[in-house]
Parts: structure tokens; sequence; C-alpha cells
């Protein structure tokens, strides 16, 4: 196993001069590496992590989503216990509840809605309520008639249903499968083109092929009636009626994107290699960028700077999220979390 390279995080804080942005304080720090199946987790090279997730439960809950092996590592593990939530509590990072599941492939997941979470893995869609009980499943089986199935999970805006895109390793069979988030009773489901996942609102859905923005973009839901839109080096937003809201420059990509579940905030990690020694670079510089939509406008921006011995890794093992109402921000990035204050609520 390759020797894990060493990552330290600076976050500078304070009035960012020459943007008269508010201050982001920290609240508190954790290093994970406390957790038995994290630490094994960060025994394996930076390159061959899958991307941990975090989201906020509500304003006092925190979870954290993460297999604790490699890339492919599914069939030697077989049926034990790779993918694990961590419940961790949002005022004092203290760690609570914990949940493992097997994981047949590498593309299990997380979702919060509104009275609970879902949890993709093991071949079953499961549903928890806030106090991590399990209250329903519904079956996602990787195998069916011989063919291997690919399943993606996502949230549409409110909480209120859960969407699955399925499809199959034919690449001819698709289809858009939609849940109510108390049960996972089946609402509804229809034949959908070839994608690898999809963005979902509570009427429509957007494949990460299509081209209806521009050639080679990403677009994400953050409401129904409004769509964040990045390629590299830029992003937009706007309304689905084409009504530009926002915009501007990335280094690189948009990672980790995450919005408010109540406030018509957003957060993106964004970054570019830097200290260069001969052609190796030395470090990441980035930032994570915080936008209030309804205001049109960057309201926080927290500097970032990584220094690792896998720059090959880059920003990859970083996750954020926002706190329901948008006053909070969590960021992972290796094994440690933070949680910034980043102000007034929703306005």
């Amino acid at each position: 196993m390759a020797k894990r390279g060493v990552v330290v995080l600076f976050v500078i804080l304070g009035l960012l001069m020459g943007h008269g942005l508010a201050q982001s304080p920290e609240q508190w720090s954790k290093n994970l590496e406390v957790d038995p199946a994290y630490k094994q987790r960060m025994s394996v090279s930076p390159t061959l992590q899958i991307p941990p997730k975090i989201a906020y439960l509500n304003d006092s809950k925190i979870i954290c989503a993460y297999y604790d092996d490699a890339i492919g590592d599914s069939v030697a593990a077989g049926s034990r216990p790779r993918f694990h939530v961590l419940e961790i509590d949002a005022v004092s990072g203290h760690l609570e509840n914990s949940l493992s599941f097997s994981a047949a492939d590498d593309l299990a997941a997380i979702g919060v809605v509104s009275n609970g979470f879902v949890v993709l893995a093991g071949g079953e869609l499961s549903k928890y309520d806030i106090d991590f009980n399990k209250t329903a499943t519904f079956s996602t089986p990787h195998i069916t008639g011989g063919h291997v199935n690919f399943w993606a999970l996502d949230v549409p805006p409110g909480g209120s249903q859960i969407a699955l895109y399925r499809r199959s390793d034919t690449g001819k069979d698709q289809e858009l499968i939609r849940l109510s988030n108390t049960n996972l009773a089946r609402l509804s489901d229809e034949k959908a083109p070839f994608g690898r996942d999809a963005s979902v609102s509570n009427s429509s859905y957007i494949l990460d092929t299509t081209q209806d923005y521009c050639d080679d973009c990403l677009v994400h839901y953050l409401a129904d009636d409004v769509v964040f839109v990045e390629s590299r080096n830029r992003y937009f937003i706007e309304s689905t009626a084409k009504k530009r809201l926002a915009k501007g420059g990335l280094s690189g990509w948009a990672l980790d994107l995450t919005h408010a579940f109540h406030a018509t905030r957003l957060a993106f990690l964004t970054g570019r290699y830097s200290g260069f020694e001969g052609h190796v670079p030395t470090s990441v510089v980035g930032k994570v960028v915080i936008i209030d939509w309804s205001l049109k406008k960057v309201i926080a921006e927290i500097p970032v700077a990584v220094s690792t011995g896998n720059p090959s890794a880059g920003l990859r093992q970083s996750a954020l999220a926002l706190s329901p109402d948008g006053t909070q921000l969590t960021l992972l990035l290796d094994s440690q979390l933070h949680t910034y204050l980043i102000g007034s609520g929703a306005r």
C-alpha cells in the first residue's frame, strides 16, 4: 500500500481584503481518525480513496459517509461492511451513532430528506429517521437477469421525495424512479436516456450527459426553478427560464457543491496547483465560495491551502455541507473536519 501523503490545512480567517466579505470564524474542528473505520480509510493511498460525503441532518446533527478501503476493493471485501455513516454533533464535533454497510461497487451514497436520511448501499435503499432508526427499505439489486445495475441517488429540492437513476451495463436500459420520503413507496418511474448521474427536481431531471446549457457542462438543481451550471474555469446560476442570477470564474471545476435546505445559499470548493519543485507541484491553493443566489452575490470566501506529499490526489478527498439555514459551513479535508459561522440566515 502506498504511503499516505501528509496533508496540512491552513484556513485564513477574518475580513478578506478587497472583497468586503463578512468574517467566517471557525467554531470547532475534529480529527475523524478517532473513529476506527475512518482511521483504516486513512491508511489507503489518497489517489485510491473514494471521496467522502458530509451533510447536515438538521441544525444539530451532521452525517459523514465514507468507504474504509480503496477504489475497486468490493470483490476482495465480499460481504464485509466497507461503507460507513457517522453521526456528528454539529455544535461540539462529538461522534455519536454509526452505521456500516456492505457495498458491491463504489457507488454507495447518502441523501438527506425532510424527515431523516437515506443510504444507498448493500443492494437496497434504506430510510432512517434522525435518531438512526431504520424505517423503510427499497430493493436496488446489483444484478438483474445476468446484467449489472448501476444506481445513482438524488434528493429533489425540499426533500419530500427521493429519486433513483438506474442504468444497466447493456447501455440500453435506464429508468428514473421517484419514491416517497416516508415509506419509500414508488411514486412513479419512467424510461430515461443514458447517463451516469442525474440531478433531479420535483418535476424534471437533468443527466450529466446533457448539452442543453453548453458543451462539457455539469448542471445541478438548487431549487425547482434554479440551476447551477459549471464548466471548466467558469460557473453561472440561472433560473430554468434562462434568467442569469450570478456568474463567476473557477480554478478548474466547482468541487463538492452543496446548498442549504431552507435558504438560498450554496457553497463549493475550487483550487489550483502551486509551489512547484521542478515539474512537481507541492501544494494546492484554493477557496471555499459561499453564494446567496437571491442576493445575486458571493457573501463569503474561505481561502484554503493544502500541502501534500501526493499532489495527484489534489483536493479529491474533500467534502462540504451547509446547515439548513445556511449560517454554518462544514469542511472535511483528509481527516480534518472544520465548522465555520457564515452569518445570518436566509434572506
